[in-house]
């Protein structure tokens, strides 16, 4: 009699536990809730956008405070937020709600620009430069768009050296420019040294931007980056900075947290560490593909040197991938006057 009961019992629980049904129902009911939830918060942001707009600032905080709850990472209402505590220069909480948005979509315009402002408020120019410039790219609004420019224009123009003069192209040129003479400014390191012959061009590998970050896999631009590096130095054509290195000073120009780096920003990053040239780089999903482009610019004049593309059917090929990249890299190695190695144990000012 004890032992049928306790078969009774164990067959009970594992029927209650193993009924592919009732959890696939579960799953189901969770995600329509949670994609009712997402939509509402979206329908509050424009509620509280169009509130904004017309001058009823607590109404529009209300709404923005309610898409939240709904949905914590809703950008857009993070973005607004921050909005509002900037105008308010209550920068903390503009700060914080800026970060969460960019957490959140990378891509958020409004939230780099006020990212872009508080840094630029602190000082921490490179940083903001880094933001100014995704804003001008990516801002709808006109006013936005204008103060973005602004903010730019501002920063070319008091630090010539670090932010004018850049001129990307993908096209390789034919031949690279002499180097400018030095100058002098109080943002930079020591001035750049003349070429060095016999040298080989010192060169840092940024991570690569993934153009649609949930295939491939988040990461997968600096796992990509990591082992272009790792080839490059096999390679024997340039000095490699080690990622460690690149990252503490990312880390000092307060762009420890940025991730990807646009092509103009790797040139001034390039520039402080007193570089000779940088590769940045994307890489995408496609219909069972993996695609990756890469370009290397040379870090005196911002031109593009090469561009390069690499195919790979799936993660397993990631490293052939850099490799193939790598090759077409080294070659160019010839056309970038090298500079004295960098020294490494100089301090560099944001």
């Amino acid at each position: 009699m004890r032992r049928s009961l306790v078969i009774f019992i164990l067959a009970l629980g594992f029927g209650l536990h193993s009924d592919p049904a009732l959890g696939q129902r579960e799953r189901v009911k969770n995600a329509l809730q949670e994609r009712r939830e997402k939509r509402q918060a979206e329908q509050l942001v424009d509620e509280g956008a169009k509130l904004l707009n017309a001058g009823k600032k607590i109404f529009a905080v209300e709404k923005f405070r309610r898409a939240l709850q709904l949905n914590p990472e809703n950008d857009q209402a993070n973005a607004y937020l921050a909005q509002i505590a900037w105008d308010e220069q209550r920068i903390e909480i503009a700060k914080t709600h800026a970060a969460r948005a960019l957490k959140s979509n990378p891509q958020n315009a409004r939230a780099h620009l006020i990212a872009g402002q508080i840094l630029l408020q602190e000082g921490k120019n490179v940083a903001a430069f880094d933001h100014l410039r995704k804003a001008s790219e990516k801002v709808a609004d006109e006013p936005g768009k204008r103060e973005a420019g602004k903010l730019l224009a501002r920063l070319r123009e008091n630090h010539p050296t670090l932010f004018g003069g850049f001129k990307s192209s993908a096209t390789p040129t034919p031949a690279p420019k002499p180097p400018s003479p030095p100058t002098t400014n109080a943002m930079s390191a020591t001035p750049p040294k003349t070429p060095v012959s016999g040298l080989r061009p010192n060169l840092a590998v940024f991570t690569f931007v993934e153009t649609n970050p949930q295939q491939p896999a988040p990461g997968w631009g600096a796992t990509l980056a990591e082992m272009l590096t790792t080839a490059l130095i096999n390679s024997g054509s340039y000095r490699i900075i080690e990622r460690q290195q690149l990252e503490k000073v990312l880390e000092e120009q307060a762009l420890g947290q940025s991730g990807a780096l646009d092509s103009e920003t790797a040139v001034v990053v390039g520039k402080i560490m007193r570089l000779d040239a940088v590769v940045v780089g994307s890489i995408s999903a496609l219909t069972n593909v993996l695609e990756a482009d890469a370009r290397i610019l040379n870090v005196e004049t911002g031109e593009a040197i090469a561009a390069t593309h690499s195919r790979a059917a799936s993660a397993d090929d990631l490293r052939q991938m850099a490799e193939a990249l790598a090759k077409e890299i080294s070659t160019r190695a010839a056309a970038i006057p090298a500079r004295a190695p960098v020294d490494t144990t100089v301090g560099l000012k944001k």
